[in-house]
């Protein structure tokens, strides 16, 4: 994806904020998955993920997954493609930790308060790491039987280059 894409995603983020009177509660604005990996085609959706502020996502969560559906739908219009939208803050944390290292912000007014949180996810995600991962062995090792062959943890699983 190119700088100027990602300024256009950015510029219609903020149009569609504002008109859904969210700039305030919004924290980030992100492209991720196969576009941002460059390996997205023709017929690949935009994914796109949302970070709105804690205290107004606990308060009202339909109202933020409201206005990140309708500012995603805006993204898509304008770009004559479908759009996939995620909400940040109700992700789970791994999810959310991959979007804001390898996703990139294309709208953010108020940078601070995103580099903010952010941070936050980047912690909570180095601290619940482990536990996650031996979760998810102990999950896997349960479904050897079943499948009758060894099964690799997701971690293990080498990414898309």
């Amino acid at each position: 994806m190119n700088p100027q894409e990602l300024t256009r995603i950015g510029t219609l983020a903020e149009e569609a904020a504002a008109r859904e009177n969210v700039v305030s509660e919004l924290l980030g604005v992100y492209v991720f998955g196969s576009t941002v990996r460059g390996t997205a085609r023709a017929d690949s959706d935009l994914d796109i993920g949302v970070l709105f502020r804690q205290p107004c996502y606990v308060k009202d969560p339909l109202h933020c997954f409201a206005a990140a559906q309708r500012i995603g739908a805006h993204i898509g219009r304008a770009l004559v493609k479908a759009t996939d939208v995620l909400v940040l803050n109700g992700a789970s944390l791994e999810l959310a930790y991959e979007v804001i290292a390898h996703g990139i912000c294309c709208y953010a007014p108020d940078l601070d308060a995103r580099l903010e949180r952010e941070a936050v996810l980047r912690g909570m995600s180095f601290d619940f790491k482990p536990f996650l991962t031996q979760l998810r062995r102990r999950f896997l090792g349960r479904l050897e039987p079943q499948v009758g062959e060894p099964v690799k943890p997701f971690d293990d699983v080498p990414k898309e280059p």
